[in-house]
C-alpha cells in the first residue's frame, strides 16, 4: 500500500494513472483507491493504539484509465461511479 500511496502523492493535476489488469487488484488496495479516484483525498493512519491518528491527504485531480480482460473481477469498489464536479 505505501509503494501505492507514494504514486498517488507523485501525482500532478492533470497526470493519467494507468493501471493494468485492474480486476487483479487486492481488494484493500482497491478500497484505498475508490476514495482517491472520487474525491481526490486519501485518509492515512499513523501510529498505532492510543497514538495513531489519521491524516488526510489532498491529491490533485488526475484521470485514471484502466484495463482488464475479465470484467466481472474488476473490485466493486472500483465499479461504482465516481462524482463528477
Amino acid at each position: 500500500m505505501g509503494d501505492f500511496l507514494g504514486v498517488l502523492t507523485n501525482l500532478e493535476e492533470g497526470d493519467f494513472l494507468l493501471i493494468e489488469d485492474v480486476h487483479m487488484l487486492d481488494k484493500s488496495l482497491a478500497e484505498f483507491l475508490a476514495p482517491a479516484m472520487k474525491d481526490f483525498k486519501v485518509s492515512i493512519t499513523i501510529d498505532r493504539g492510543p497514538q495513531a491518528r489519521i491524516v488526510i491527504l489532498n491529491l490533485p485531480r488526475f484521470t485514471v484509465i484502466a484495463t482488464a480482460t475479465r470484467t466481472e473481477r474488476i473490485p466493486a469498489a472500483l465499479r461504482r461511479s465516481p462524482r463528477r464536479s
